[in-house]
């Protein structure tokens, strides 16, 4: 990720899309935080996964 606002997360694909026609390795890109997507679930009563929000409350502080 290169940079952030209120709502689009800029960045550089940092590996080759396997379904993005027009795409590879090192393409810029924008995405509208609204669209972005992340994965969690318990093990031993502690959450494994949720980057993207873990990365949004440490820039908030």
């Amino acid at each position: 990720m290169t940079d952030i606002d209120d709502t689009i997360l800029r960045g550089k694909l940092g590996n080759e899309p396997a379904a993005l026609d027009g795409l590879r390795y090192g393409s810029r890109v924008e995405v509208p935080i609204a669209e972005v997507e992340d994965w969690v679930y318990m093990s031993e009563g502690k959450p494994v996964g949720a980057f993207s929000l873990e990365y949004f409350m440490k820039r908030k502080r």
